[in-house]
Order: C-alpha cells, then structure tokens, then sequence
C-alpha cells in the first residue's frame, strides 16, 4: 500500500499533496504521528498503513480508507470516502494499480432503505408503509470489519439525524448494519 500511497495522483486527494502523503509514510514508519497540514490549512492525519490498508482522516468531518482487494489476476483498489456531520455517508470508489476509475457499480450494489427495513407481521400494509416511509434517506456508513479483512460493514445511519419520535418509532424495524463479503470480483 506504500507504494500505492507515493503514486496516487494528487486528483485522488486534492487536499494533500504528494510531500504530505510521503510524509504520512515516514512519521508512521518512524511511530510518528503521521499529521501533516493540508492545502486548506487543517490537520490531516494518516492513522494506519500496511500492506493492504491505509486510514486518513483528511479532516474532522471526513476520513478515508483505502484497501487492496485481489481480483482475477491482479488487485485492485477500495476507496472509502466518509463524510460525518449528524449522520455518516460513505462513497466507494474503485481504481486500477496504476489508479485508473473503475465503475463502482461493477463491484458493489450499494443498498436501499428497504434493505434496512424489516416490516412486522402484525402491523397492516398501511402501517409498515407509513413506518418505512419515516426512513426518508439512505445514509450508509462503510467501513471493512478488521484491517486483515476484505469483508464489509455497511451500517445505516438515517436513525442519527432523524426526530427522536421517528427514530424511536422505527427502531424495532431496522437493521443496524449488513456485511459485504468480497468473492474476488464484487462485494455479495
């Protein structure tokens, strides 16, 4: 991942340059703290590399995690982008060794609400319909369940920025979170 870090293009993370992200590599190396001040003068930390896996937190409010995933022949790249404000969203992104976009759709479905939702037996049509309907959005938060692991965690967090009446409302109803398991071309 080292090596992915130094050649990654300044597009990929227009906040750091490529010192930063050298500089990112040598704290660590040295057990440093890998913080750099970005281009927008706030504090960037990288919180963890090895061999597959790097952690930044480009801001207070966004973090990043890139993980190698192997795929046919070769590898390719996980980015996760995680936006924080009242509720977590995360996007993915895929890229080539030599950081080429690949279509995330070809690797994951990204879930809907419905996904999320249980209805119950014993409320009518109309009432899981009005419960589901509170579930307005679908912010989802991902993350890979141990840094050794190419498994996913895509955790709902709707529930954070809704009314605390909703979110009570619906709670029995909602799965906190679904796992992504990566088959060696696509999270399942």
């Amino acid at each position: 991942m080292r090596e992915l870090v130094r050649t990654m293009p300044d597009s990929i993370l227009p906040l750091l340059t490529r010192n930063d992200r050298l500089d990112f590599i040598d704290y660590l190396d040295s057990n440093m703290k890998a913080e750099v001040t970005n281009k927008m003068g706030g504090k960037s930390e990288m919180t963890k590399i090895t061999d597959d896996y790097a952690h930044i937190n480009i801001s207070p409010n966004s973090e990043i995690a890139f993980k190698l995933l192997p795929c046919d022949k070769d590898s390719i790249i996980c980015m996760i982008h995680t936006y924080t404000s009242t509720a977590s969203e995360s996007r993915l992104k895929f890229y080539t060794l030599k950081w080429e976009r690949l279509r995330t759709e070809d690797f994951i479905k990204m879930p809907s609400i419905d996904i999320f939702f249980t209805p119950s037996d014993s409320l009518t049509h109309a009432e899981n319909k009005n419960l589901r309907n509170k579930l307005d959005a679908c912010l989802v938060k991902a993350n890979f369940n141990e840094v050794s692991s190419t498994d996913l965690t895509l955790t709902l967090t709707t529930p954070l920025y809704m009314s605390e009446e909703n979110r009570k409302a619906t709670a029995n109803y909602i799965k906190q979170s679904i796992k992504k398991k990566w088959n060696g071309k696509r999270f399942e």
